[in-house]
C-alpha cells in the first residue's frame, strides 16, 4: 500500500491518499530450439567453399553455441565448437550442424553435402550419324545437367540444352553447318537454382572426326553400275530423301517389288528414306519403280518431293513405252498415305513427244506438290515464247521440229489428285542446239520457273541483253518465267546472261531458286577464271573449265546480279556449280564440283593436296552463306566420309528449307553395302 500528501511552499498540506498495487512475478520460460542456417546450401562446385553458420533464436534466450562435424558423424555438445567460416575443398564432404540457446535448448542436427570438383565435369563426346552423343560421369549432389555451345570458338557460350537428369545427351546436329575447326562444348553440373554450376574443360570438335557424324546411305539392293545417287532430294521439312538410281536393273514394277533380279537393265529405281523425328534415326521407307518398267528408261535420272514429302515426281529420260518412240522419256508422279504407302497418282507424257527428246532430264515440283515443270532439253521445235496447250496454234508449232534439240519445257497442275498440262514453254530466242529446259527450277508457291540454256550462243552480259547475235557459242543463258496469281497466265519476266559470257561457258548446266523465287543461283560449268571465294577476278581465265556460279536477285520484279561465286580452291577442269540447292530463304547455297581433285575426307580438309587430278577427280561440295548485308560468303568444304577417285561426291546433291540438312549422291561409289 502506497500513502502520500504534498505541501506547498506556504505550509499548506493536503490530505492524506493511498494506493494498493498487488504484483505477481512470473519466470518466462524458452522451450524453443534456435536454427542454423549455412552461408552455402549442398551441391556441386567447381572451387573451394567457405561456410559460415549464423545461428538465430528469434525472440528466445539467445544463441550460445554451434557445434559442427565434416567427418561424416553426427554432432553432439562434444564436437567440434563453430567459430569461424568452415573451408570446404576439393571431394565429397558432408558438414552437419545444430545450434544450442542460452536457455539449454539444442536444434535438430542439419547436414549439407558439398561436391567441389575443381577439375570439373568428366566428358565424352562421340560423333555418329548426325549426332554429337554427349556422356559423362555422375556428379554427386547435382540437380541436373545442361550442354553449353561456342559455335565460332570465339563468340561464347550459350546454353543449349537444359535440364538434363541422366548422365548422356544426343543432340541432333548439321553436320554441313558445324565449324568443326572451332566449335567448343561443355558439360555442367548444377543445382535446382543454377547459382552454383560446375563445368566441364571446352571440348572442341577439332577432336571429332566430323567423318563419323556422317549418315552414310547405299541402295537395299546396292549393285555394280546402278548409279544410285545420280539424283537426290529433300522434302522441305528434311524428313524424306528420294534417292535415284537410273541405271538399276531390277524388272520389278510398281511399290516395293522384287528388288534382287537384275533383268532389265538400266531400268532404273527410286529409293524413300524417312526420319524418324523422335530417335533422329533413318530407315528406308519404299522402293519405287515405274508402273511399266523397261530396259533403258533410266527411271530415276530426275528426283523431285514436296515440301511435305508426300508427292513424288520421277523422271525417265528415256522411256519408251510404246516402244517407237525411242528416249521420248516420260515423268511419273507418286503419293504417300497418311500410313505411310506410296502409290503411283499419275504417268506424264510430252504433248508433243517425240524421239530423243529427253522429257524428264530436268524436273522440279512447287512447294505443295500441286505444279511441275519438266523439260526436254533435246525437243526440236522452232516456236518461240509461250504456248497455251491443247490450242491448234500450240499442236501445230511443237510438231514443225525445224530446230534440232533447241528443248523445251513442259508445265503440269495438280487438281484434285487429277494431272494436266498448262502451258508448253520456248526460249523467246529459240535456236537449234541451245537444249533451253538443261536444267529447270520452280519457287516454293509454283509461281516463278527458272530456265537454264546451257548451250545458247548470245554474246549478251547481264539481265535483258541482246538474244540474238549467236557470237559466243555454248555461252549459256537463264530465263525466268511467272505466274499470274489474277488468271494463271505465265509470261517471261527475265532473260539472264553471265557478268563474263565467254564461249563454251554453258551458264544453265545447274540451276536453283529460293522459296519466295527471289533468289536465283545458276552455274556456268565451263567458266574459266582462276579467281576464289567471291566476286573476284572473271577475266583471266587461266583455269579452263574451273566452273563459277552467279547469284541473282529480283526487287519489284527487277532482276540483278548479286554475287559471282567461285570455289575456295578453283582449279581447272573442277566444274564447280555441277549441282546446286538453294535453302527456302535464299541465304544458304550447296555446291556440288565434280572434278575437284582432292583426297581430303570430311568437313574442312585439306583442300590443296589435288592427289586426283584427272578429268573426273574425287569431286566435293561446298556450303556458302549470305549474311544481313546481302554479302556471300564460304562456310564449309565438304568431302565424302570415304573420298575415292571418281566416286563423283556432289554429282547431286539437296538442302532442307531450312538449309540444316543436306544430302549428297556420289553416284560412281564403290562400296558393297546395303542400307543405311
Amino acid at each position: 500500500t502506497l500513502s502520500y500528501f504534498s505541501v506547498d511552499l506556504a505550509g499548506n498540506a493536503g490530505a492524506v491518499q493511498s494506493q494498493t498495487y498487488s504484483v505477481t512475478l512470473t519466470t518466462l520460460t524458452d522451450t524453443t530450439a534456435p536454427s542454423t542456417t549455412p552461408s552455402w546450401l549442398g551441391g556441386a562446385y567447381n572451387s573451394t567453399k567457405s561456410i559460415a553458420l549464423s545461428c538465430d533464436d528469434g525472440a528466445g534466450s539467445g544463441c550460445d553455441k554451434t557445434y559442427y562435424s565434416v567427418d561424416g558423424s553426427v554432432p553432439t555438445s562434444a564436437s567440434l565448437l563453430y567459430s569461424a567460416p568452415i573451408v570446404v575443398g576439393a571431394g565429397t564432404t558432408t558438414l552437419s550442424y545444430f545450434s544450442v540457446d542460452l536457455a539449454g535448448n539444442a536444434g535438430a542436427v542439419q547436414s549439407q553435402v558439398y561436391v567441389v570438383s575443381l577439375a570439373g565435369v568428366a566428358v565424352t563426346v562421340v560423333a555418329k550419324n548426325k549426332e554429337l552423343q554427349f556422356s559423362w560421369s555422375a556428379i554427386v549432389g547435382t540437380d541436373h545437367y545442361r550442354i553449353l555451345e561456342n559455335p565460332d570458338g570465339v563468340s561464347g557460350f550459350n546454353v543449349i540444352a537444359n535440364n538434363i537428369k541422366v548422365n548422356s545427351y544426343q543432340r541432333p546436329i548439321s553436320v554441313h553447318k558445324i565449324n568443326w575447326l572451332a566449335a567448343q562444348y561443355q558439360v555442367e553440373a548444377c543445382d535446382a537454382a543454377e547459382t552454383n554450376c560446375i563445368g566441364s574443360v571446352s571440348y572442341s570438335l577439332a577432336l571429332i572426326d566430323s567423318i563419323a557424324a556422317t549418315l552414310y546411305l547405299k541402295a537395299s539392293n546396292t549393285g555394280v553400275g546402278d548409279w544410285y545417287g545420280h539424283s537426290v532430294d529433300l522434302s522441305g521439312d528434311g524428313n524424306t530423301l528420294a534417292v535415284g538410281a537410273p541405271s538399276e536393273a531390277s524388272s520389278a514394277t510398281g511399290i516395293n517389288g522384287n528388288q534382287l533380279n537384275d533383268n532389265r537393265a538400266v531400268a532404273g529405281a527410286v529409293y524413300i528414306y524417312s526420319r524418324d523425328l523422335v530417335t533422329n534415326t533413318w530407315s528406308q521407307q519404299a522402293y519405287i519403280k515405274a508402273s511399266n518398267a523397261g530396259a533403258h528408261f533410266h527411271f530415276g535420272v530426275a528426283v523431285e518431293l514436296s515440301d511435305d514429302g508426300s508427292t513424288l515426281a520421277v523422271g525417265a529420260d528415256d522411256e519408251t513405252s510404246d516402244n517407237v518412240v525411242v528416249g521420248s522419256g516420260a515423268a511419273y508422279l507418286f503419293v504417300r498415305s497418311a500410313n505411310n504407302i506410296w502409290s503411283e497418282q499419275a504417268y506424264l507424257r510430252a504433248s508433243n513427244a517425240a524421239v530423243g527428246d529427253q522429257f524428264s532430264r530436268s524436273i522440279s515440283l512447287s512447294g505443295d506438290g500441286n505444279t511441275l515443270a519438266v523439260s526436254a532439253q533435246r525437243e526440236d521445235s522452232s516456236a518461240m515464247g509461250l504456248r497455251i496447250s491443247g490450242s491448234q496454234l500450240d499442236l501445230t508449232a511443237q510438231a514443225d521440229n525445224a530446230a534440232t534439240e533447241a528443248g523445251a519445257v513442259y508445265l503440269f497442275t495438280r487438281v484434285a489428285s487429277v494431272w494436266s498440262q498448262q502451258v508448253y514453254l520456248k526460249a523467246s530466242n529459240t535456236g537449234s542446239g541451245d537444249w533451253f529446259g538443261s536444267a529447270v527450277a520452280l519457287s516454293g508457291d509454283g509461281n516463278t520457273l527458272a530456265v537454264g540454256a546451257m548451250k545458247e550462243d548470245s554474246a549478251a552480259t547481264g539481265v535483258n541483253g541482246s538474244e540474238t547475235n549467236n557470237a559466243s557459242l555454248n555461252a549459256g543463258a537463264m530465263y525466268l518465267f511467272t505466274r499470274s496469281t489474277v488468271n494463271g497466265s505465265w509470261s517471261q519476266q527475265a532473260y539472264l546472261k553471265a557478268s563474263n559470257t565467254a564461249k563454251f561457258d554453258t551458264l544453265g548446266a545447274s540451276v536453283s531458286i529460293s522459296s519466295d523465287g527471289n533468289t536465283v543461283a545458276v552455274s556456268a560449268l565451263g567458266e574459266d577464271s582462276a579467281a576464289t571465294g567471291v566476286n573476284g577476278d572473271q577475266l583471266d581465265n587461266l583455269a579452263p573449265g574451273a566452273g563459277a556460279i552467279y547469284l541473282f536477285n529480283r526487287s519489284a520484279s527487277v532482276w540483278s546480279q548479286q554475287a559471282y561465286i567461285k570455289a575456295s580452291n578453283t582449279n581447272e577442269r573442277d566444274e564447280f556449280g555441277f549441282s546446286l540447292s538453294l535453302s527456302s530463304d535464299g541465304n544458304t547455297l550447296a555446291v556440288g564440283a565434280f572434278g575437284e581433285d582432292s583426297l581430303a575426307k570430311g568437313i574442312d580438309g585439306d583442300q590443296a593436296n589435288n592427289g586426283a587430278v584427272d578429268l573426273i577427280g574425287t569431286s566435293a561440295a561446298y556450303l556458302l552463306s549470305r549474311d544481313v548485308n546481302n554479302v556471300w560468303s564460304h562456310r564449309a568444304y565438304i568431302k565424302a566420309s570415304n573420298t575415292e577417285f571418281k566416286d563423283l561426291f556432289g554429282f547431286a546433291l539437296s538442302l532442307s528449307s531450312d538449309g540444316a540438312t543436306l544430302a549428297v549422291g556420289a553416284r560412281w561409289e564403290d562400296s558393297v553395302a546395303n542400307g543405311v
